[in-house]
């Protein structure tokens, strides 16, 4: 019994804690504007395709036949990227099934009528 009041005292105690402040002397700190921060960098403005073949930089003939050596034996690559292919395709057909379907008639417009009597 003795060891219950202790540990409910010890929570009284903590939440009673968590209450206070810290200290009423809190001033925000002073954080200049800068109104350049977000400057554009001229090697990084460059359209994809030359970003992703980096290393044609160097204008190794090595180092490009390495690299395609390993684009094309590299079969993990290319499962995942048949994997993004299949997410794809399963997103578009999960966004084409959102919207009302139209089925579409085939033959001529009294294919409904009963046919004729002899």
């Amino acid at each position: 019994m003795c060891a219950w009041r202790i540990s409910a005292g010890l929570a009284f105690l903590l939440t009673i804690s968590g209450c206070t402040t810290l200290g009423p002397d809190f001033k925000r700190p002073e954080t200049p504007d800068v109104a350049d921060w977000q400057t554009r960098d001229e090697a990084l403005t460059g359209e994809p395709a030359t970003q992703a073949e980096w290393w044609k930089v160097f204008n190794d003939p090595a180092l490009d036949q390495l690299i395609e050596t390993a684009h094309q034996q590299n079969l993990p690559l290319q499962i995942a990227g048949l994997r993004i292919l299949e997410a794809r395709a399963q997103l578009g057909i999960a966004r084409g099934n959102q919207y009302p379907q139209v089925q579409q008639a085939v033959g001529s417009a009294t294919a409904n009528e009963p046919p004729p009597t002899r």
